[in-house]
């Protein structure tokens, strides 16, 4: 099963979901829509935290401005996002999936990502991930 949905990333984490899929999308995220800046946010999962580590450092790395809201509800990261007028926004969460999931919900206009942005993203993630062991 693939942790890549129609509009988001979701898997169980350490298992299909790991470390470097986050600083892939942050990579894919850059590439896509240049050093532009990026709201992130996470839920209060045990896996956020280095999840979220990851992706920060990958879009400062890569010439991103990061706005980090820490740690928020879905709502919340929505209503900043327009409030703060940014497009482009990560929220580290696995939504409604059980405690030892996790995954990114991505925007990259006023509105979330598309399925055919979803696709590209995936596909330039899987360029440069690792083969799992």
């Amino acid at each position: 099963m693939t942790i890549y949905k129609a509009c988001d990333i979701r898997g169980k984490f350490g298992t299909e979901l790991q470390v470097c899929h986050a600083e892939k999308l942050a990579a894919a995220v850059r590439l896509l829509k240049g050093p532009c800046p990026v709201l992130v946010g996470g839920d209060g999962r045990v896996s956020t935290p280095a999840l979220k580590t990851a992706l920060v450092e990958e879009l400062v790395r890569s010439g991103c401005q990061v706005i980090d809201l820490g740690t928020v509800p879905t709502p919340l990261f929505y209503f900043a996002r327009q409030k703060l007028e940014i497009q482009t926004g990560i929220l580290v969460t696995a939504s409604h999936n059980p405690p030892g999931d996790n995954g990114f919900k991505i925007t990259l206009c006023p509105q979330p990502v598309t399925t055919a942005e979803m696709d590209w993203l995936a596909r330039h993630m899987e360029i440069y991930l690792p083969p799992f062991a």
